[in-house]
């Protein structure tokens, strides 16, 4: 039932190509249901798509601060009845020693609730960490760590994409650097086979940083067939990034040492179909498509919406299109955010434009949607949903995916996502996006956006 609700809340008609951008007076209404202190509670959540649990409580991490200086884990409980405060709890706060800091990705979760995550620095190496938090049994209150891993130059350094679940219970994610070329890596963490064992760390592929490109920094995507799909920041034959997979070694991959997998580029960036896309893939299971965004590139170097259509036979070629070049103005420019897809339509986050203020005037950020062609025309449709002020409480540079969550009672769904900066104490927020009023926009000849009943 929730992604047809998700989608009459959050809804656009297509226009023509004259209306390709669109900016809505109303109705929805952002509001900052946290603001970090980077001493109590951290700050600059930067990079981080948020978890969120079955009872509506918001996970994530800080990059900065908290008790231990170098970061947090942190949870946010949706308000009690008859209340409006949200209530944050740090789950855990590094000390950026032996147990790693400085974490620049999410979260993800096993069924059992326990949080895995990685730190860039830290640990035995001062090259990072992967840890596991495991929730407090009643009556405690706290939150047992775990350390399940130390990254190192030699497999790869600097996990900065939060880390998934594989098919087999196995954690893949990707390192920004070091690995046997110095280009960064793709690693796999094996769970032990028996309880109070260790977890074993291996590296599928390792980037040299040429036509393979180099520097993966997102999180990673696994479909049916259990190949991994993802992006580099460097590299590729047009020197600016590209889309790969990898496939395990088997009738159609022969691994060439040190990489236990095969990569096959997808996409290699040239700049004007965008270029170094620093947030990783989704993917259309229906279709087989992956969409994404480059924070730079395009037809005004300020970052791209693209598809990525696999090929058709006898045709091996995957087939790259633009379906939105940020302009950076109301629109947004500099996307950093990965894209999430619901009923159709694409969301998602830039870290400048929106309007003006912020780095210069340039703007502060904003949130959108593209919503699919209609026929007559191909092209996508652009709506802003809202546009990041800097004024407190109000957030700025929204860096990190949206998610699609219940709102507090279970009265609907809410977008809800991060601000790197801003906020009452300028170290960034939590923000929710909701409908404001059951309404039905229609000017200059467009239908717009319209909450649903």
């Amino acid at each position: 039932m929730r992604a047809p609700l998700a989608a009459s809340i959050l809804a656009a008609a297509a226009s023509g190509h004259a209306l390709a951008q669109t900016w809505l007076p109303a109705p929805f209404s952002e509001a900052t249901i946290h603001s970090f202190n980077i001493n109590s509670d951290g700050g600059v959540p930067g990079y981080v798509t948020l978890l969120a649990d079955s009872t509506g409580a918001l996970y994530g991490t800080t990059h900065n601060g908290g008790p231990g200086a170098q970061g947090t884990v942190f949870k946010l409980t949706p308000p009690a009845p008859g209340k409006s405060q949200w209530t944050q709890t740090t789950a855990y706060s590094f000390a950026g020693g032996s147990d790693g800091g400085n974490p620049y990705s999410g979260l993800t979760r096993d069924y059992s609730g326990a949080l895995y995550g990685v730190t860039t620095t830290g640990g035995a190496n001062n090259d990072g960490v992967a840890y596991k938090l495991t929730p407090p049994a009643p009556p405690s209150t706290q939150w047992s760590y775990a350390k399940i891993y130390d990254f190192n130059q030699s497999t790869g350094a600097w996990p900065n994409g939060a880390p998934i679940f594989d098919g087999a219970g196995a954690l893949i994610g990707t390192t920004y650097g070091s690995g046997a070329s110095g280009f960064g890596a793709i690693y796999r963490l094996t769970p032990p086979t028996s309880s109070g064992g260790q977890w074993t760390g291996a590296t599928l592929y390792t980037f040299a940083g040429g036509a393979d490109g180099g520097s993966p920094a997102s999180t990673l995507v696994v479909d049916t067939s259990g190949a991994i799909y993802g992006t580099t920041l460097a590299g590729g034959a047009g020197g600016k990034g590209v889309a790969f997979k990898l496939t395990p070694s088997g009738t159609n991959c022969a691994p060439v040492s040190p990489n236990l997998w095969c990569e096959t580029v997808l996409h290699a960036f040239g700049g004007s179909d965008g270029a170094s896309p620093y947030a990783g893939l989704i993917l259309n299971g229906a279709s087989g498509a992956l969409y994404g965004t480059t924070s730079s590139g395009g037809a005004h170097n300020l970052g791209v919406v693209y598809s990525l259509t696999p090929p058709v036979p006898p045709s091996t070629q995957w087939l790259e299109t633009v379906l939105y070049s940020f302009a950076g103005g109301q629109d947004g420019a500099n996307p950093y955010a990965p894209l999430t897809l619901l009923g159709g339509s694409l969301y998602g986050a830039t870290t400048a434009g929106g309007g003006t203020g912020c780095a210069g005037g340039l703007g502060c950020g904003a949130l959108f949607q593209l919503s699919p062609p209609a026929a007559p025309t191909f092209h996508w449709t652009e709506n802003i949903l809202y546009g990041f002020t800097g004024n407190s409480p109000d957030g700025s540079f929204p860096q990190g995916g949206l998610i699609f969550n219940a709102l507090p009672y279970g009265f609907g769904l809410a977008v809800y996502g991060v601000s790197a900066s801003g906020g009452t104490s300028g170290v960034g927020t939590v923000f929710s996006l909701q409908c404001a009023k059951p309404a039905r926009e229609v000017f200059g000849g467009a239908q717009h956006a319209a909450c649903g009943p």
